[in-house]
């Protein structure tokens, strides 16, 4: 799924970007379970329909919010919710403002787990991501 998104690129309509989302969220609701690839989809999406993706970024912050509140069960889960939470707020921008400041706290707090020096480069990374893609709107 996520290779058709590429390819479809700027032909990717936003309904077809809408279905591409309840999808994606109706697996994670059937699987009970938010899944990686499901997350590297979303963030392709993101990407692809940019600004847009406002649209949808209440109900994916909620599940942002729960793979980092379970940080430490998944760490490859983790690795791809920081991925797509630096694409989602590069798409976003100035709607992605809203959610830094709990953002912020929720990767401080990463930095205060035991994880290994390799996770801990991949949040400062996330964290230079989020700045990028807010830059134009921080005062």
């Amino acid at each position: 799924m996520q290779t058709i998104i590429i390819v479809l690129n700027n032909n990717l309509t936003l309904d077809q970007a809408s279905k591409v989302y309840k999808i994606t969220k109706i697996v994670f609701q059937n699987t009970k379970s938010v899944l990686e690839d499901g997350l590297h989809l979303i963030a392709s999406l993101a990407s692809l329909i940019n600004e847009n993706f406002k649209l949808f970024l209440d109900d994916f912050w909620n599940y942002l919010a729960h793979v980092f509140s379970q940080q430490k069960e998944d760490i490859s889960l983790f690795k791809a919710a920081m991925l797509a939470m630096s694409d989602v707020a590069q798409a976003c921008s100035l709607d992605y403002l809203k959610y830094l400041q709990p953002t912020v706290k929720m990767l401080l707090d990463c930095l205060n787990q035991d994880f290994d020096r390799k996770i801990k480069i991949q949040v400062f990374d996330c964290f230079g991501m989020l700045v990028l893609g807010v830059k134009e709107n921080l005062t």
